[in-house]
């Protein structure tokens, strides 16, 4: 079953006596496959506009890749104050397209279930059904937040050309 792994990362600056302010985030999703037949894992790396295909043929490839860090540039013009990072991944073991890859299967439709459009996105309503059927289900999507400690740009060890790196 093919499953997705969605990081999102967002920077914020702190206000005294306001709202903070979000200044910018970034968003990477893996989505896993395992082709039986082949015995190859297929991990597609969704990034803003770029999306790159990884073939691998262990599973401990497939972990390294989608729990590697890399680097993420945030534009940034003013650096004083405190900033703080909030980051948030979601695994989600079967999502509506995954749904109807099987369903394609289970009829017959092998050409259309061994490479699905990875560019199709089901419609929101669709997908707001799907989940909340998967919820009564007890076969919910895993989630986890985690928010840093206020910190200063200039107290971190980063090089600094008018971005965080």
């Amino acid at each position: 079953m093919p499953a997705a792994f969605e990081y999102r990362l967002e920077l914020w600056k702190t206000r005294r006596g306001w709202f903070d302010r979000h200044i910018a985030n970034r968003e990477l999703t893996y989505r896993v496959r395992y082709d039986t037949w082949e015995k190859k894992y297929t991990v597609t790396q969704i990034k803003s506009d770029l999306t790159i295909e990884h073939i691998l043929s262990n599973n401990r490839e497939v972990f390294d890749l989608v729990t590697t860090t890399s680097r993420v540039s945030i534009p940034l013009n003013d650096t004083s104050g405190t900033f703080y990072l909030v980051g948030k991944l979601t695994i989600k073991t079967m999502t509506l397209s995954n749904f109807k890859e099987v369903e394609s299967w289970l009829k017959g439709e092998i050409s259309g279930a061994k490479k699905p459009d990875l560019e199709s996105a089901p419609d929101d309503f669709g997908e707001f059904l799907f989940n909340t059927a998967l919820k009564i289900t007890g076969l919910q999507n895993i989630s986890n937040e985690i928010k840093t400690e206020n910190f200063r740009i200039g107290d971190l060890p980063l090089r600094f050309d008018k971005q965080i790196e």
